[in-house]
């Protein structure tokens, strides 16, 4: 793993300081994870959860804004790609051309779409190495983190098994006057709590993998497109970069919402969180 994560910063390694400033604001803000979830004191997981909290919702923000602006600004991916394609505006055009000026007109339009897919063809072959590379990458981090999601299912389900056989236990047990008992109302926090103790570490153990990978797939994500949008443009990598920043500024904040999902995901395990609440 760690040879493949060297071949990626030698590909890549000058992307992974091209992270937007407002998506390398929001990454570093992420507090670091203890080794488990407090389960047992709840109020000890407030100051993580408000900063999660907060930075979902600063993430949404900047989602808006960058939706926005790409309607504003027109879809310029498209624009890159059908550059050489004659508007409807020059059709118009055309049709009021006589006979021979029409015939110059598409064989300029077919000369242009011929150099286009020259290049394309060029550009294809010539990143193909790279795109390789890189989605090698991508496989070996997905694989990693199937099985940490699947070591977490697992721990999850047996968990629940276990909560589940608990809480009939209580109810069955502990009930007065059609009611639950305050010693059963403790007992099934006590259960809550033990459910949370159980599966949390497996948890973390998936969150912090991710956030040990969050930057390499952003610069992997970012690269990726680039090459996407350069393979079909004659366009430079610096312009293409210039006209298509909100397009990869979005796929950062994707990236970083999806990761923060999964962290607050984790908070519906402790006591008295959200539906957790007896």
């Amino acid at each position: 793993m760690k040879n493949i994560i060297s071949a990626f910063l030698l590909l890549t390694g000058s992307l992974l300081c091209a992270q937007s400033s407002k998506t390398e604001a929001i990454y570093n803000q992420i507090l670091l994870i203890d080794n488990k979830l407090m389960c047992d004191s709840p109020d000890s997981n407030i100051e993580l959860i408000a900063q999660i909290e907060s930075l979902s919702t600063k993430l949404e923000e900047i989602k808006f804004r960058l939706d926005q602006e790409l309607k504003t600004d027109g879809d310029k991916t498209y624009n890159t790609i059908s550059s050489g394609f004659p508007t409807d505006e020059e059709l118009k055009r055309v049709e009021k051309l006589p006979e021979g000026e029409q015939r110059a007109f598409w064989a300029k339009i077919e000369a242009k779409q011929m150099q286009t897919e020259k290049a394309i063809a060029s550009n294809s072959l010539k990143f193909q190495n790279e795109k390789d590379s890189l989605r090698k990458i991508g496989a070996v981090y997905h694989e990693e983190l199937l099985l940490h999601t699947e070591a977490s299912i697992e721990v999850h389900y047996a968990a629940m098994k276990v909560i589940s056989d608990r809480r009939q236990e209580i109810y069955e047990t502990c009930m007065e006057n059609d009611s639950l008992s305050n010693y059963g109302k403790q007992q099934i926090v006590q259960s809550q709590i033990q459910f949370c103790a159980s599966v949390s570490p497996s948890m973390l153990n998936k969150i912090k993998f991710e956030l040990s990978h969050l930057k390499q797939n952003i610069s992997l994500h970012k690269r990726l497109i680039v090459i996407e949008l350069i393979e079909f443009s004659l366009l430079s990598e610096e312009d293409i970069l210039s006209q298509n920043a909100a397009l990869l500024e979005l796929n950062e904040v994707e990236i970083l919402s999806q990761f923060i999902d999964s962290y607050k995901n984790m908070f519906d395990v402790l006591p008295g969180y959200h539906g957790n609440r007896e």
